[in-house]
């Protein structure tokens, strides 16, 4: 075998090495960990049609949010205020999916959207849109988000 056929083949066989571990990886990072169902809690002016428009990559597929919910007041134009629905991650935009809380140092405080109160935050917590984290003196915070984009919480701030 020449030399030239040589590197050919070896070239080939790399070509091949790396689709396979790449290909896959990339295939990963586009919808195909979102089988599941995220949380949005109703607060004072939240429509169905509404949350789509936030939520939803294609709004008009707002019907889809009632496969997944049981709407109290029978009305899908109707929804209360502290209503928790469930959403089909995979229809949810990738910007408002879950963060997670990857890194806790000292005191750090959560508060989901439309409650009042802060309680102590969790390690590998999830974080949703309009959530919120305050750290205190000497603590910190790092938030990973879906786009792999990681923010650090400076001490004595809050974040929404």
């Amino acid at each position: 075998m020449t030399r030239f056929k040589f590197f050919k083949k070896a070239a080939c066989l790399l070509a091949l090495f790396a689709a396979a571990v790449v290909l896959p990886g990339l295939a990963a990072d586009d919808d195909s960990d979102d089988g599941g169902l995220q949380m949005i809690r109703v607060i004072p002016g939240d429509t169905l049609h509404a949350i789509a428009k936030l939520y939803l990559k294609d709004p008009d597929r707002w019907p889809e949010l009632l496969k997944y919910n049981v709407i109290a007041s029978g009305n899908p134009d109707v929804i209360h205020v502290g209503d928790k629905l469930l959403v089909p991650v995979k229809e949810i935009k990738k910007s408002m999916r879950a963060a997670f809380l990857i890194e806790k140092i000292e005191d750090v405080s959560f508060r989901a959207r439309g409650e009042a109160l802060f309680r102590d935050a969790a390690l590998n917590q999830k974080i949703f849109y309009e959530d919120t984290l305050r750290t205190f003196a000497n603590s910190h915070a790092k938030v990973l988000f879906p786009t792999k984009e990681v923010t650090r919480v400076s001490p004595n701030s809050l974040v929404v």
